[in-house]
This record gives C-alpha cells, sequence and structure tokens, in this order.
C-alpha cells in the first residue's frame, strides 16, 4: 500500500531562502515507512500548468510525501505539525491521498544518496 501527502505552502516573499532552510532540516528519524518527498516551486501558469497555486505576496510551494500508509505518516509526522511558521503568508494546508489504481512506467527515479539534496 501507498499512501501520499500533498502540503501547500505559501511563503511571504524575501523569505523563501528562509523556508527552504527550515524544510532542509525537518528530517524522519525512522526512514522505514518512509519512501520519500519532493519539495517543488509552483511556476506560473503557462499553458500546461492549469491550477492556479500562486497568491498575492507569496511564493507557493508544494511538498509531496509518499509513506507505507497513512498510519505511517502520522505516527512519524503528526507530532511535528506545529504551529504557522514565521515565513508563512497564511498557514499550510495538506491533502491526504490514498491511490487505489496505479501505472508502472518504464523510467526510474535518480537515485538520492544524502537525506536531502537539490535535484538535477
Amino acid at each position: 500500500m501507498v499512501f501520499v501527502v500533498l502540503v501547500y505552502w505559501t511563503v511571504k516573499k524575501g523569505l523563501e531562502d528562509e523556508f527552504i532552510r527550515f524544510w532542509k532540516t525537518r528530517t524522519v528519524s525512522d526512514k522505514s515507512a518512509f519512501v520519500g518527498e519532493f519539495l517543488s516551486k509552483v511556476e506560473l501558469p503557462d499553458g500546461y500548468n492549469t491550477w492556479d497555486l500562486s497568491v498575492d505576496g507569496a511564493t507557493t510551494f508544494i511538498n509531496v510525501g509518499i509513506w507505507k500508509s497513512m498510519e505511517d505518516f502520522k505516527s512519524q509526522i503528526g507530532k511535528y505539525i506545529s504551529s504557522r511558521e514565521r515565513f508563512e503568508q497564511k498557514f499550510r494546508v495538506r491533502a491526504m491521498l490514498t491511490p487505489f489504481i496505479r501505472r508502472k512506467g518504464e523510467a526510474e527515479l535518480e537515485t538520492v544518496t544524502k537525506d536531502v539534496e537539490f535535484a538535477p
């Protein structure tokens, strides 16, 4: 089974580096049920991006976390869901997703060798 968490962050303009430092230092202590996660900066709509996630005065980021189960996520991360951080334009929101159909491709993700690293 796979469980996916989407976290929508709105970060005040000028505080993006503070947010990235914050995000990079939040690690999972027990990685046995943690598949991985991706932090992405939301780009402006260009014809392909039809879901407008922008907020005036903020830079938006989406965190996609993949876990073995919702219970694993809650036990590992639930205690860290805290109050609003200084850099947040508004408090982050999340969507908890349980995939029910899967599609296999042929491509593989590049290997990640550090706990946190920038994508190539």
